[in-house]
Formats: structure tokens, C-alpha cells, sequence
């Protein structure tokens, strides 16, 4: 599990992670559980070493352009937010 990442921890008050699915340059993937819907979800969290403002907008930009997508091969995009530190893009199993 990455650090600052445990299962268990609550991330930007509504999530409850589970485990980590993976790690890229920029951010991890984490399965997650929101908790007043129970549904398990996975989150993409752009880390804070990664962050600047060109790294924020273009963030940004790809969760405003995923968005637009349909398809059954495209993961939906259901949150996006920052909190603690983190800017995360919540995604739809």
C-alpha cells in the first residue's frame, strides 16, 4: 500500500480505500468504497509531488474530456475534486 494511501483511511470525506490498484509517474489508482452509496469505485489520485498548476489543468482537462465519452469500453467519470492535498477523479467500475 502507498504511503498515505491505508486501507481503511477516508479520502476526501467520502471515500474509504481499500487497496491500491496501481501506480503510474503521476498519481495512483485506488479501489475505494464511497461511503454513503456502498458502492465500490476506483479514484485516480494526481500525487502532491506531481502537482502544479500545468499538472492541475491538464488533470482537469482529461476528467472534463472523459466525461464526454460513452462507450463500453470507457470507464465513466463520476467525481473529480481536491482535498487534503490530492486531486482525485472518482471513476465508475
Amino acid at each position: 500500500m502507498e504511503v498515505g494511501f491505508r486501507a481503511g483511511s477516508v479520502l476526501l470525506g467520502k471515500y474509504r480505500i481499500e487497496s491500491v490498484v496501481g501506480r503510474g509517474g503521476m498519481g495512483v489508482v485506488l479501489r475505494v468504497t464511497h461511503l454513503q452509496l456502498g458502492e465500490e469505485l476506483a479514484i485516480k489520485v494526481l500525487l502532491p509531488e506531481a502537482t502544479s498548476p500545468e499538472g492541475h489543468a491538464r488533470f482537469l482537462r482529461e476528467a472534463q474530456s472523459v466525461v464526454r465519452l460513452r462507450g463500453e469500453h470507457v470507464t465513466r467519470v463520476i467525481d473529480v475534486g481536491c482535498a487534503e492535498g490530492y486531486y482525485a477523479v472518482g471513476l465508475a467500475r
